[in-house]
């Protein structure tokens, strides 16, 4: 079983780094323009260049070959050997980063800048793993937001990530168990006195 649990963190760790390489400008657009610079750029009003870096996001979405690598089922099958805590931390990553290509596509298709801080879509994303001042706190950063927010879901990725692969997940688990049939033996005891 080991080696399996192994493979399938070292399979969502690749892919998050990949993703990671993929969307780098993205995130680079967030963490050097403020927002007015965006709107301006993506308005026609101030320095074209600015988009070159979200031009991968330009066009038709559903045809876009970054958004359709990321969105294939092929690592739901690592999802048995992980625990659902390190699957959402990979799956709300995952659907953080497209759902800020997806905020950048409309920004492109609109000719208005549509800002992630604003989108309801990403406080629920972000809202499944950190509280409600966490996710405030990231939105009132006017630049660098969006790699503040994949720094924290990394962290706490490794972090879960060397809780499975020690065995120290399944310990805990093991002793939740073992000490839920004492107190089911000690009630059945209890019961028989």
């Amino acid at each position: 079983m080991r080696p399996h649990i192994v493979e399938s963190v070292t399979a969502l760790w690749a892919q998050m780094l990949l993703m990671r390489t993929k969307f780098a400008m993205l995130v680079a657009f967030d963490g050097i323009f403020l927002a007015d610079e965006a709107q301006q750029a993506f308005s026609g009003q101030g320095l074209p260049n600015l988009l070159e870096y979200v031009r991968p996001f330009a066009g038709e979405l559903h045809t876009n070959p970054l958004m359709r690598e990321f969105n294939e089922a092929s690592l739901d099958q690592h999802r048995l050997f992980i625990g659902d805590r390190l699957w959402l931390l990979f799956y709300i990553y995952r659907a953080f980063l497209m759902r800020n290509g997806l905020l950048i596509s409309q920004s492109w298709e609109r000719r208005t800048f549509v800002d992630w801080r604003k989108d309801s879509g990403v406080s629920q994303l972000l809202g499944a793993l950190l509280t409600s001042d966490e996710v405030a706190q990231l939105k009132a950063k006017n630049a660098g937001g969006l790699a503040a927010a994949l720094a924290r879901i990394e962290a706490a990725f490794l972090h879960e990530a060397t809780r499975v692969m020690s065995g120290s997940k399944a310990m805990a688990d093991s002793l939740s168990d073992m000490q839920a049939i004492l107190l089911l033996q000690n009630a059945t005891i209890g019961k028989r006195s």
